[in-house]
């Protein structure tokens, strides 16, 4: 007998599961894999590779509590190791573990603290850097943000630097990377950095509105 009632499923987006797992403390090295690759939040493709219910039950794929698991195994950890690397790939299987070994021995050419706690020393870095790791900063910055990751002294000062690198994306003509930066204050999930940013620097939000000001229709 058929149901006369659907059932859905509503999963959380991965923009969503981030923001969770940014409040919760998700290990950072595993916030920023899931930002860079984010199709590695549910699944690495086995689910479709291995049709075949016997393999499929053999073969490890990630999911959103799986990468807590791995948060909670590497959270202790200055360096992750060989055997470390095994029981992740326990845990999320050997494709996302392979993908997460290659994103950690990337390491990023400027952090957000260098960016906006000592903007003067490392602004050299950014002209080293490609319009997808300018996308990828900003992610970076408006998290960090939203999730209040600075000391409230420091706070004046942020905002500060974070003028000046959206100063620095319009003199490295990078436009792309400027908008981008504006369309997520625009998003609601992350009203709190907007209300940071916005709200408490007049010279930020002025920044903004030329730069939108001066595109052509």
């Amino acid at each position: 007998m058929v149901s006369r009632f659907n059932i859905y499923e509503f999963a959380p987006t991965a923009e969503d599961w981030l923001l969770w797992a940014d409040r919760a403390g998700v290990d950072s090295r595993v916030l920023q894999f899931i930002q860079k690759h984010r199709h590695f939040l549910d699944s690495d493709g086995t689910k479709k590779a291995y049709q075949d219910g016997f393999y499929l039950s053999l073969s490890k794929s990630p999911d959103r509590r799986a990468w807590e698991r791995v948060s909670d195994l590497i959270k202790p950890l200055k360096e992750i190791r060989d055997v470390h690397l095994k029981a992740i790939a326990g845990i999320v299987g050997l494709q996302a573990t392979l993908a997460l070994k290659k994103s950690l021995d990337e390491f990023m050419k400027i952090t957000v603290e260098q960016l906006l706690l000592d903007y003067d020393t490392h602004k050299g870095k950014l002209k080293e850097l490609k319009l997808q790791e300018f996308v990828f900063l900003n992610e970076q910055i408006v998290f960090w943000i939203n999730g209040e990751h600075y000391n409230k002294a420091d706070k004046k000062q942020m905002l500060v630097n974070l003028n000046s690198y959206l100063l620095a994306l319009k003199k490295l003509k990078m436009n792309e990377a400027l908008a981008h930066f504006a369309s997520m204050l625009e998003n609601v999930k992350f009203g709190k950095a907007a209300s940071t940013i916005l709200v408490d620097s007049p010279t930020i939000m002025q920044t903004i509105a030329e730069y939108i000001g001066n595109i052509d229709l």
